[in-house]
């Protein structure tokens, strides 16, 4: 078994919505988290469309215009198209294209009245990113989607990780957005395929749910609708200053599951939303393989008179199976003179071998990293990561890498958008900073022996390697809850205990899915069908944290001349 930390947080706002690749969404950290939301705060950085203007043709002037006028549309529309709000946590690509480097590539492809244009490609070492924009036609929709995204190389192979981003355009009466995989072309220049095919529009729907506040037993709800099926939602107060509200969905109709993004809302009696106290964790998969969320409130915001809930959603409203397919042509060519790809061998920590930066790749757009640690079950070292250029602080974030968690090295990549301004050069100073360090411990054969077991709360203190632990439990529903929590900030928190039944290993099923890092140490897990009046539970994996903790790394840069200012 290994800790779960690894946590995907979907942040649904309507500005935009992200449609990852589910199936290698549970590989790695996304995360929410995170230490970098995948799905950061939307802000609207971008001047308003510009609309286009129309001329009165005179009726000669029209036809002897006509080829010249259908010509000059794609490059109209794209000159016409401001892309800075929806790439607002981009700022590479919209450096890239404030230098001209961006490909023009202005394919359209249009289904049922439906126009998807590819404007513009933005390719370099690091990812290849295309501009688009989607014209609904007659049809309303808040959000579209398409079932299926592939995109393939001249000889067919699958490109992974391609990711779709949309916004909607109020003055065009568009979507625009932009697709990105981490993948670069092998050479300077190569064909691709796009395919976008089962297309869906959305809008958003909601259903009301009688939900008591003041219990913390089980309580289920019958959906049944737009692919929905069952909700159970249970209340757990973990201290004076938290109570988490947790919610597990199952589907009728497992498609929806991949656009629904369920969120359960709360309302005053005036009809105000009630904010969380903290941010919250959704779309991991229980051991049903349900939808799970976890929504933090003060507990005083859940004891006022009148409150009610909502499950709010998106739902499919209307569906095409057509494809809209694109024969796309790249050319890196003009990156590849501020591009510098450089081996590295060099500790994250001086004196300790375990942890080292082994790669790294500067393009016009982005700074990529290579960090290697020896040991695989172990969580990322530092929360937070900047790149720090000669004085100017970037903000970056981990992607740990898929196939490498099992391996006998664990392989991530810090990822830095490279915006306009940031010149390299040998006498450029690259200083990695990593911050809030994490120690992960598993192992250790630690236990805790719970008595009298009884549906009353029940606490108990003990000491992890000098860390203040306080223990809740008690039984409900034949089951036997058990929380952890710690007033010191150094402890990461418990994320999987076990117990010994009749010989053999049981273990405890988390309720709750923390990222390291967070400050939020507490955790909840149940043991199912728990019968007996006291348990010896095992510890196996737990975090410590540095919250202080701040190591700087000098990276050697090698420049090539032709790149010397």
């Amino acid at each position: 078994m290994k800790p779960i930390e690894d946590v995907v947080k979907q942040q649904v706002t309507k500005e935009e919505l992200i449609y990852p690749d589910f199936d290698h969404m549970w590989t790695h950290i996304e995360a929410d988290r995170h230490p970098y939301p995948v799905s950061p705060s939307t802000q609207d950085v971008s001047l308003p469309f510009l609309p286009k203007k129309k001329a009165r043709w005179k009726k000669t002037l029209f036809i002897t215009s006509l080829s010249l006028l259908i010509a000059a549309v794609p490059v109209y529309a794209a000159i016409q198209i401001n892309w800075n709000q929806v790439l607002h946590d981009r700022s590479g690509i919209q450096s890239a294209l404030s230098q001209q480097l961006g490909q023009p590539i202005e394919q359209s492809v249009t289904h049922n009245g439906v126009t998807m244009t590819i404007h513009t490609a933005v390719v370099d070492e690091n990812r290849t990113v295309f501009l688009y924009s989607l014209d609904p036609g007659t049809r309303t929709a808040q959000h579209f989607g398409f079932l299926q995204m592939k995109l393939t190389d001249a000889q067919g192979k699958d490109i992974p990780g391609l990711t779709i981003h949309q916004q909607w355009d109020k003055n065009s009466q568009r979507f625009t957005g932009y697709l990105e995989t981490g993948w670069s072309p092998p050479s300077n220049t190569v064909s691709v395929h796009l395919s976008l095919s089962n297309l869906q529009f959305l809008q958003s729907g909601k259903q009301k749910l009688h939900l008591n506040s003041q219990t913390e037993q089980l309580q289920r709800f019958d959906i049944q609708q737009d692919g929905m099926n069952q909700m159970e939602v249970q209340i757990i107060r973990q201290s004076q200053e938290q109570t988490l509200v947790r919610s597990a969905l199952s589907f009728t109709n497992e498609e929806a599951r991949t656009w629904s993004y369920p969120q359960l809302r709360l309302y005053t009696a005036k009809g105000k939303i009630v904010q969380p106290s903290r941010n919250g964790t959704y779309g991991a998969p229980d051991e049903q393989g349900r939808y799970t969320a976890q929504d933090y409130y003060l507990p005083a915001d859940l004891q006022q008179k009148g409150l009610s809930y909502q499950l709010e959603y998106n739902r499919e409203v209307q569906r095409f199976a057509g494809s809209w397919d694109f024969d796309i042509p790249l050319d890196k060519r003009k990156m590849q003179s501020d591009t510098i790809q450089q081996p590295l061998s060099v500790p994250l920590e001086s004196g300790d071998t375990t942890i080292r930066l082994t790669h790294m790749v500067i393009s016009p757009t982005q700074i990529r990293l290579q960090l290697n640690e020896s040991n695989p079950d172990s969580a990322l070292s530092f929360t937070k990561y900047n790149l720090i250029i000669d004085g100017k602080v970037l903000a970056g974030y981990a992607e740990i890498l898929p196939d490498t968690h099992r391996d006998t090295a664990r392989s991530s990549t810090l990822i830095f958008e490279r915006p306009q301004g940031i010149e390299i050069s040998n006498r450029t100073t690259l200083i990695l900073r990593a911050q809030h360090g994490i120690v992960s411990h598993h192992g250790e054969h630690l236990s805790v022996t719970l008595p009298d077991i009884t549906a009353r709360h029940k606490s108990l203190h003990t000491m992890i390697n000098g860390l203040p632990i306080k223990w809740t439990y008690y039984r409900q529903d034949g089951h036997l809850y058990v929380q952890t929590e710690s007033s010191d900030p150094h402890f990461g928190g418990i994320s999987q205990t076990s117990m010994m039944q009749n010989g053999e290993q049981i273990l405890g099923q988390p309720l709750t899915i923390n990222a390291v890092g967070d400050g939020n140490n507490k955790s909840v897990e149940v043991y199912r069908q728990f019968t007996a009046s006291s348990a010896v539970v095992d510890i196996l994996f737990y975090t410590a944290e540095k919250p202080d903790q701040t190591v700087d790394v000098t990276i050697p840069l090698s420049v090539p001349n032709s790149m010397q200012p």
